[in-house]
């Protein structure tokens, strides 16, 4: 009992977190598509260069 439900758990944390990546790469999938330049290139290029 106590191994299918540690199975079943992990089952639905693996397909959260499937869920959140596709909704995170669909995201920024239309950003991209849209012409939105600031999400990819001054966030991370401005927090690399102050580290």
């Amino acid at each position: 009992m106590k191994r299918s439900s540690a199975r079943r758990a992990r089952r639905w944390v693996l397909y959260e977190l499937t869920r959140s990546l596709n909704r995170l790469s669909d995201t920024t999938a239309s950003m991209t598509l849209s012409g939105d330049s600031s999400f990819s290139d001054g966030g991370e290029k401005s927090s690399f260069s102050e580290s």
